[in-house]
């Protein structure tokens, strides 16, 4: 069914008849409603649609945590809304079939971010970071050091979802010379059992920070791992430098 989306002087959208209204950039258009999917469209034509799903889907899984939410409402980059900031981020990165390096809830950003020693145990994921500034700057602590848990392709029922997320940060108050900082964090139950049944598990980390001075956003590029195993809950003492450890659940 139509409807003016402000009153009778608004924008028409929605389906009336034959003819569907819709919102673009601001402008309103109206065309014939569209015939039914051909069902011997060809496998690229099929491969096309499946990506454009997968992009839309992995975009609403990055905004449904507040934090990222909120930050691309704000962040300054291409896109009309939240919602069109992260599909351009990202839409050159996913195919039908699969995810590729450099997949980011941050926009791309010359501030880079070394990860290493990534693992997921048990019920936590573990790595050490360090930043990479263009300008020192740059992400002065304190700031947030953002971790995106992906599980793609999880069977759900009689179904499979595409993507399960859990997200969590943590707040950085300081740094010591130019040592990696380690980060070790809990996620729940849910999250847990994804993993164990997911097709493909990512990781993506990133450093976030709203500088109230200049009133704007500060981040990092985001870096982008496939998990294809899992270690033991025992971590070994192998690290030096800074270590941040949350026994809290990701949300």
């Amino acid at each position: 069914m139509a409807r003016f989306d402000g009153g009778v002087l608004g924008f028409l959208r929605g389906k009336f008849g034959t003819l569907v209204a819709r919102k673009r950039y601001g402008e309103t258009y109206v065309s014939r409603k569209p015939d039914k999917i051909n069902a011997n469209q060809t496998q690229a034509a099929k491969d096309n649609r499946t990506r454009f799903k997968r992009t839309q889907r992995l975009s609403h899984e990055i905004r449904r945590h507040p934090y990222l939410r909120a930050f691309w409402k704000a962040v300054d980059a291409e896109g009309l809304n939240d919602n069109t900031k992260v599909i351009k981020r990202n839409s050159k990165l996913i195919t039908h079939n699969l995810l590729l390096p450099g997949c980011g809830i941050t926009p791309k950003s010359d501030n880079g971010l070394e990860v290493k020693n990534l693992e997921i145990h048990n019920y936590r994921v573990s790595f050490d970071f360090k930043l990479n500034r263009a300008n020192p700057k740059a992400l002065e602590p304190p700031y947030d050091v953002c971790i995106f848990l992906l599980f793609e392709k999880v069977p759900v029922g009689g179904y499979t979802k595409e993507f399960h997320s859990a997200f969590k940060f943590h707040r950085i108050e300081e740094e010591h010379s130019d040592e990696f900082i380690r980060v070790i964090s809990r996620y729940d139950d849910v999250s847990r059992k994804n993993a164990d049944v997911a097709q493909k598990k990512h990781a993506m980390v990133a450093v976030i920070k709203f500088n109230e001075l200049k009133n704007k956003y500060e981040y990092s590029d985001t870096d982008f791992s496939q998990i294809t195993y899992y270690v033991s809950e025992t971590i070994p003492n192998r690290y030096s430098g800074n270590v941040f450890v949350d026994d809290d659940g990701l949300a």
